[in-house]
């Protein structure tokens, strides 16, 4: 398989659990285009590697594993896995789904490849999805019900996102181009990148299932990676804020431009742990300090939480 569509990418770690149902998902996909399955394990210690040999042997023409000798999770390098993923993806377009979580539409792919080649100015595309627990039971989680509906369109769209990420990466497929890229970002700071340079569309189906483990809420994840989140937004921030990014342009020509990144803006002033820095940038931006102060004073919770795995 040397000209695969599609590389899907897939991140484990102690998986043993639920990594089956994920693999399982990704087999059963229906497609008139061969894909590939990169699957990064970040030294697990339970049963995970075993598995990944099994199917490997099993479909050896489908995945690709990739086994640390010693987890790089520890060592503060969050986002090496992705890295080692997308670096050696040959995909025109990429999927993303973690170990825990499952595709449950057999066209998933077939569609949004679809949508893409049909429609250029499109840089990604996303759907709904439902919620699970640690035995495949679904349940409602009040914060990730807003997750479920998604938004159509371009510049707006950025300016939505900065102020909250409401897209589960599971359900995700991008261009290629807009994940080799640096600085290099995870998630969030993919959704930024890609909406800023085209458009997003959100299919209304449900193509998988987004699992609740304990890790899954923010509060849990270590400051460092919180503060590598902060730095995404202040570095989107930064390039949209530039009179002389062409890209930006109609962002900042977006009716909603100044309420959302008055709050972007305020986010990180007063939670993260480039505070100052980002008060500079504000200081060279005089014509969002009302929308800052009423972010702060008269409608906006500030909140320095990002749903993520």
């Amino acid at each position: 398989m040397n000209n695969p569509i599609v590389s899907i990418c897939c991140l484990t770690y102690n998986h043993e659990k639920y990594i089956r149902q994920c693999f399982d998902g990704f087999i059963m996909q229906k497609t008139n285009f061969d894909f590939e399955i990169l699957v990064h394990d970040d030294a697990s210690t339970d049963g995970t590697i075993d598995i990944i040999n099994e199917y490997t042997k099993q479909y050896n023409k489908l995945f690709k594993p990739y086994i640390e000798k010693e987890n790089t999770y520890s060592k503060k390098n969050e986002f090496v896995g992705l890295r080692i993923n997308f670096e050696r993806a040959k995909g025109k377009y990429i999927a993303l789904c973690e170990g825990d979580d499952y595709w449950t539409d057999p066209y998933k792919l077939q569609k949004q490849v679809d949508f893409l080649e049909a429609n250029s100015d499109y840089s990604f595309v996303y759907t709904s999805f439902n919620v699970v627990n640690s035995n495949s039971q679904k349940i409602t989680i009040n914060e990730l019900e807003n997750y479920k509906h998604g938004v159509n369109g371009d510049f707006a769209f950025f300016n939505l996102l900065i102020k909250s990420n409401y897209i589960l990466t599971l359900t995700t497929m991008f261009r290629s181009i807009y994940l080799r890229c640096e600085p290099f970002y995870y998630d969030y700071g993919i959704f930024l990148n890609a909406c800023r340079c085209g458009k997003a569309y959100y299919m209304d189906s449900i193509t998988g299932c987004y699992r609740i483990n304990p890790s899954s809420v923010m509060q849990t994840v270590p400051n460092s990676l919180l503060n590598k989140y902060f730095k995404i937004l202040y570095d989107q921030l930064s390039l949209i804020l530039n009179p002389n990014s062409d890209t930006a342009i109609g962002i900042r020509q977006d009716k909603h431009f100044k309420d959302y990144v008055g709050y972007a803006l305020a986010r990180n002033i007063f939670c993260s742990h480039i505070k100052f820095k980002t008060f500079l940038l504000l200081l060279s931006k005089p014509y969002l300090y009302i929308s800052v102060i009423k972010s702060i004073f008269m409608r906006k919770r500030i909140s320095n939480q990002f749903y993520i795995k």
